[in-house]
């Protein structure tokens, strides 16, 4: 591979060409540090210690990214491909995150969900987090998830009595039908 050109892009760092397809970005210190020149042919060996060099800042810049708000697995990756990192550090780098935990999808939508459901309709939550990235899957999989914890804290409501909380309660089900027979059902019992 030859490097055919070093663009300079602020006054810190450089934009590094391979036969005239945009790469990456590195800092000076790191071009010095490689010794890399403009026209120089790099071998195996220095194009590995530079991929190695990149995984190691695209992790550390993931961290980073996730030290200060959740991400989805895609707004993670738009984010480290616009820091110019190639796609298969980008990859790696999600991957590194993912395998400890810090990226989970199915936890973010669930918590999004809630947050957001005070504020924003069912729909406009799911078309939102459908451009953050979460498949239709998942996000009916977390549904299904959360549908059934809501049911049962409601029936253990419901079995303490008050009908003013079934009342309060009966968003919680697409129509009112169902809270009237489990009521009955409830009150059968007793």
């Amino acid at each position: 591979m030859i490097i055919t050109k070093l663009d300079k892009v602020g006054t810190k760092q450089v934009r590094l060409f391979f036969d005239e397809e945009k790469y990456c970005l590195l800092y000076y210190n790191e071009i010095r540090r490689l010794g890399f020149h403009e026209q120089d042919e790099i071998g195996q060996e220095k194009f590995e210690e530079l991929n190695k060099l990149l995984l190691h800042r695209a992790k550390l810049k993931a961290m980073s990214l996730l030290k200060y708000q959740d991400r989805t697995k895609k707004e993670l990756k738009e984010r480290l491909m616009r820091a110019e990192f190639p796609e298969f550090i980008t990859e790696g780098a999600v991957a590194y995150v993912e395998s400890f935990g810090y990226i989970n999808d199915e936890e973010y939508v669930r918590r999004y969900m809630e947050y957001k459901s005070g504020s924003k309709s069912k729909i406009q939550i799911k078309m939102d987090l459908r451009k953050k990235g979460i498949t239709a899957e998942t996000l009916e999989r977390v549904l299904r998830n959360m549908n059934t914890k809501k049911m049962i804290s409601w029936k253990n409501r419901l079995r303490r009595g008050s009908v003013k909380r079934v009342l309060s309660l009966r968003r919680i089900f697409r129509n009112i039908t169902d809270i009237l027979r489990e009521k009955d059902l409830i009150a059968a019992k007793y």
